[in-house]
């Protein structure tokens, strides 16, 4: 996958600001009926199942010999921002990189986009932890899969 620069205007409201960052794992989203809600747009509780799925596709890219049915990392952190309506007939992709990777956590960043537009339809960060599940307590990550998302990513 080719890495992508994203440089949009953030929305159509003037007042938050337009950003650029590279992303090297992006996929088209596809929405299924379910997904709309009263007002015709996609419910705002979809987002966060469809950056799931961005998640699982991206760790898929940067860790393919990986079992994730045993990767010792939880979700300990996630906020979406919600900036324009999606509606069913939209085409839009989803971004997904690594902003920060450390010892013990993990912090990635994911965006919506309009492809038509290049307005940011969401936005979503989370901060994944380290996780011993023996203890049940926080732990440094593999840096084995530290390692392998550093050169995926680029960072």
């Amino acid at each position: 996958m080719e890495p992508r620069t994203i440089s949009h205007p953030a929305t159509s409201n003037p007042r938050i600001p337009a950003e650029a960052a590279v992303f090297r794992h992006y996929l088209p989203v596809q929405f299924r009926f379910n997904d709309i809600d009263m007002l015709g747009h996609v419910n705002n509780s979809v987002y966060i199942t469809l950056f799931d799925m961005g998640k699982t596709r991206y760790f898929e890219a940067a860790l393919p010999d990986v079992d994730f049915r045993h990767i010792p990392i939880v979700v300990v952190n996630v906020n979406c921002d919600l900036f324009e309506p999606t509606y069913f007939n939209d085409s839009v992709e989803m971004f997904t990189r690594v902003a920060r990777i450390g010892n013990r956590s993990i912090t990635m960043d994911q965006r919506i986009v309009d492809i038509a537009t290049g307005h940011l339809k969401a936005r979503c960060t989370t901060v994944l932890a380290g996780f011993d599940p023996a203890t049940a307590t926080g732990a440094p990550l593999d840096p084995v899969y530290v390692a392998a998302i550093r050169e995926f990513d680029n960072i």
